[in-house]
């Protein structure tokens, strides 16, 4: 599930800081294949280190919250003069009223006033940790999603490139009969159009390609560096049966990591509740101190301890207020849980319709994408017997099923990696073959 959260030390952030800073120096290879691309995911991230220092910061506080248990002791040191009276001066005659203290304080008990804060704290903490996990499994996620959009991009040139070279042969062709009083000049500006709007979709095309390469760049947290190849990835697991909603639902509802921060969101608001109705309750501490004394009188002692019990007898509404805010914290938080169950169960539903969609269309992909390649060699044998002149449509049309073949399979591989990421099952990724529930 979730990895080992860092603790809030000198030696935990100075290693946060190498881990960093090696990840950024890290080179993507190129060419680049959607493996190296996930183990480059979870890098110098704005989202990460956003989960990471909140982690940090709910560790504070629960270090913050244990302290109130913890022994403070501090060190008192006075340089003071003064005009001793007649009966002074008889003690000790000397202006001299400097002296130095050392005092330690303790809670010994306040009645869980203490020990409900460590809990809403550990509560907290806990919820982040899922938390942290939910933003790595969406890390990957959005890497996958962006490396598959620069494949398909540069399936979307290759169509508009053979769509240009074509246009431009037929354009040139024209021009020549033009030239011999074979075409009118509306004939010729016709193809001369069609060959513009094709010039201009394979710029755009192309455009794409650039752009789709720098958004995968930012999702690696490598901006401005730009993979030239991209390996086409291969998907063992897209071509295994859809799992049944029954098998799958109560399982995700339980490892869920959004849910399970959720949960432990929860867990600390009650905690956080009760912590809020014992602001009222007494608070039991102890304190031991000792003096030297320049000029001690009798009020001064060498060694002092004592035990006080203090019982509130009012508060001022300062604890009915903190319950009644803790208490709305509290069913906010619970909403947005019962919320989260819903939504998750309405999109597991649905991702597994999509799953079972995209694999129907993925066998009629694959039919039509063997159809015109067996068109392409029937025209190409045409084209070298001189029967026909439209090799270059054909190329086009294959070229098409080719990109409408590969969206179909990145499609369906980015489905099964969100049913992994929402039942928090690798075994459902597209990169494993073979059933999860096996």
């Amino acid at each position: 599930m979730s990895g080992a959260r860092l603790p809030l030390t000198a030696f935990g952030t100075v290693t946060l800081v190498l881990w960093l800073a090696g990840a950024l120096a890290q080179e993507l290879p190129d060419p680049l294949t959607l493996e190296a691309a996930l183990a480059h995911s979870q890098g110098l991230h704005p989202e990460l280190l956003l989960a990471q220092a909140r982690q940090e910061a709910a560790e504070a506080e629960r270090q913050l919250a244990e302290s109130r248990y913890g022994t403070e002791v501090s060190l008192l040191a006075r340089a003071r003069a003064v005009e001793p009276s007649e009966l002074g001066r008889q003690l000790r005659d000397t202006r001299n009223d400097s002296d130095i203290r050392l005092q330690l304080n303790r809670r010994l008990y306040d009645f869980g006033q203490t020990r409900a804060r460590v809990a809403a704290a550990e509560a907290s903490s806990t919820g982040l940790d899922h938390h942290l996990e939910a933003v790595r499994q969406q890390r990957s996620l959005d890497v996958m999603a962006r490396f598959l959009e620069v494949r398909l991009a540069d399936f979307a040139f290759q169509v508009q490139d053979e769509a240009m070279a074509i246009a431009y042969v037929r354009t040139d062709r024209a021009r020549n009969r033009h030239e011999l009083g074979q075409m009118s000049d509306v004939e010729l500006l016709g193809l001369e159009s069609v060959y513009q709007k094709v010039r201009l979709d394979r710029h755009r095309a192309q455009i794409e390609q650039r752009n789709s390469r720098a958004r995968l760049a930012q999702a690696l947290a490598q901006p401005g560096k730009l993979s030239s190849t991209l390996v086409q990835p291969y998907f063992p697991g897209n071509g295994r049966p859809a799992p049944e909603l029954e098998e799958i639902e109560a399982v995700t509802l339980a490892r869920n990591p959004r849910l399970l921060a959720l949960r432990a969101e929860v867990a600390a608001g009650r905690q956080r509740l009760a912590a809020a109705r014992s602001g009222g309750r007494p608070v039991l501490s102890g304190s031991l101190a000792a003096g030297e004394y320049y000029r001690q009188t009798g009020s001064d002692d060498d060694l002092e301890a004592e035990l006080r019990l203090e019982i509130p007898l009012g508060t001022g509404g300062r604890v009915a207020a903190d319950s009644a805010l803790a208490r709305a914290d509290l069913r906010a938080t619970e909403a947005a849980l019962l919320e989260a169950e819903w939504a998750l169960r309405q999109q597991l539903f649905e991702l597994l319709q999509e799953i079972q969609l995209l694999q129907v269309q993925r066998e009629e992909v694959r039919v039509n994408t063997e159809f015109r390649d067996l068109e392409l060699d029937q025209k190409r044998t045409e084209y070298e017997m001189e029967f026909t002149s439209d090799l270059g449509d054909a190329m086009v049309r294959f070229s098409e099923m080719r990109l409408r073949q590969a969206r179909n399979e990145y499609e369906l591989a980015l489905a099964w990696a969100r049913l992994a990421m929402l039942t928090d099952n690798p075994d459902w990724s597209p990169l494993r073959g073979g059933d999860a529930n096996e």
